[in-house]
């Protein structure tokens, strides 16, 4: 699932930037997008405390 997921964000990252997909500063940037998505799931209740939202609702969302 996350080869996946690495590949597919590698690909849009790659094609947004104008680079190789095989660039190696097209997969950081991917791993980097991966990893702020996945802060506000593994860490959501540090990240609603820190942001000071009670919740992540569409407005938060639209700013996110």
């Amino acid at each position: 699932a996350m080869r996946g997921l690495a590949e597919t964000t590698t690909q849009l990252v790659a094609i947004a930037r104008g680079l190789p997909p095989e660039s190696a500063e097209a997969r950081v940037a991917a791993f980097t997008l991966v990893g702020q998505a996945l802060v506000f799931r593994a860490a959501h209740a540090a990240v609603l405390r820190h942001l000071q939202w009670s919740r992540l609702g569409k407005d938060e969302l639209a700013m996110v």
